[in-house]
């Protein structure tokens, strides 16, 4: 086993619960890079963690596909963190569904100084 599939692993082990049955009209699974970066907003292995997760994806998701995964829509963390300047929120149509879909992303100097600071925690 790579290096890179044990990393993988170890972000992705308190969500196998979530991950392990995940839903078809959920999109794809989010990355273990956006369980990193949502695990920096959310308590490891929660509903929120793996909601901002989703929210995280390049497609971002709908209120449809965070209930189907956690069972409740999860919205409100990703708008005080939107509220707060800790993420940049976008929102979108999707054209096939007629969905709102929520996008958010680290600014990228949020990015670096919150690498740095992880790195001086695991120090």
């Amino acid at each position: 086993m790579s290096d890179r599939q044990v990393g993988r692993q170890e972000v992705t082990q308190g969500y196998v619960q979530y991950l392990g049955n995940w839903p078809e009209d959920a999109g794809r699974k989010p990355a273990s890079r956006s369980i990193k970066e949502a695990e920096l907003f959310s308590k490891h292995g929660s509903k929120t963690a793996i909601a901002l997760s989703m929210f995280i994806r390049p497609k971002g998701a709908s209120r449809s596909q965070i209930v189907s995964v956690c069972g409740s829509p999860q919205m409100n963390r990703m708008r005080q963190l939107i509220a707060q300047g800790k993420v940049k929120g976008e929102t979108t149509k999707d054209k096939e569904t007629g969905h709102k879909i929520y996008s958010i992303s680290l600014p990228v100097k949020k990015q670096k100084s919150e690498k740095r600071h992880i790195r001086r925690k695991a120090a």
